[in-house]
């Protein structure tokens, strides 16, 4: 049996798919991110445990990074980064990320604000 979400392959132009994953490595699944249609047709993809460091970068397709946790030195099983459409980047207003803790205890925030064009009262009518 192939179970699929045909309303998360197409995405309606007032809608703003976000698509949230649990990558545990980026390095080691970004083939699978860019072939899948579910990734492709969102409009914002927002990747965690990703193990990705400072200096290393992701192509994606149509996506521009546009926020991630810094990881400095070696990979390890924390950072977030978040992409978006290129048509869509333009809505971002604010960009935050922020890393405290070390190994043991750890907490990141990556994130974006968009600015509020889509009129969500109208849409709900």
């Amino acid at each position: 049996m192939k179970i699929e979400y045909q309303f998360l392959r197409i995405v309606p132009e007032n809608v703003i798919q976000i698509t949230l994953h649990n990558t545990q490595s980026i390095r080691k699944h970004i083939t699978t991110i860019v072939s899948d249609q579910v990734f492709m047709n969102s409009n914002i993809v927002t990747l965690q445990e990703c193990w990705a460091v400072d200096n290393e970068s992701y192509n994606i397709p149509d996506f521009e990074e546009i926020s991630r946790n810094r990881l400095m030195g070696r990979p390890q099983a924390f950072g977030t980064i978040n992409f978006c459409k290129l048509t869509v980047e333009p809505r971002i207003t604010d960009r935050i990320e922020i890393e405290k803790g070390n190994s043991n205890n750890h907490v990141e925030i990556s994130g974006f604000k968009l600015d509020n064009r889509f009129n969500y009262n109208q849409h709900l009518q």
